[in-house]
């Protein structure tokens, strides 16, 4: 006799459930796009950190004088005649020495990582 009363209270429990849980896991995605944003300023901000740090750098790379006068390497480089700098263009050696530079930076900040290399083996 009571047993639709029974049946009312249960899918009434049961609707509730449902609603908390939908609240519940609503506010769990809510809490996990805050923390993707949080994340997301504080890299921006190492970032900004980083970018002021390397330009300070720059700057006072700039201002610093690197005159060698008649020792630089650019007095050299103007004694070569244009033929022969035309040769070196057209095998690119240029382009050779930027890879082999580029080579011996990767390689000296691979072994500046822990666990990958050791600058001092």
């Amino acid at each position: 006799m009571l047993g639709w009363l029974a049946d009312l209270f249960t899918a009434l429990f049961n609707t509730l459930i449902d609603f908390l849980s939908s609240i519940l896991e609503w506010i769990l995605i809510v809490i996990g796009w805050c923390i993707t944003a949080l994340m997301s300023m504080l890299k921006d901000i190492c970032y900004w950190f980083l970018s002021g740090i390397i330009e300070l750098f720059n700057t006072f790379l700039n201002n610093f004088d690197f005159d060698l006068g008649e020792y630089s390497p650019q007095h050299y480089l103007n004694d070569i005649p244009l033929d022969v700098l035309g040769v070196l263009g057209y095998i690119g050696l240029d382009t050779a020495f930027g890879i082999i530079i580029s080579a011996y930076l990767i390689r000296i900040a691979l072994r500046a990582i822990p666990f990958v290399g050791s600058i001092f083996k």
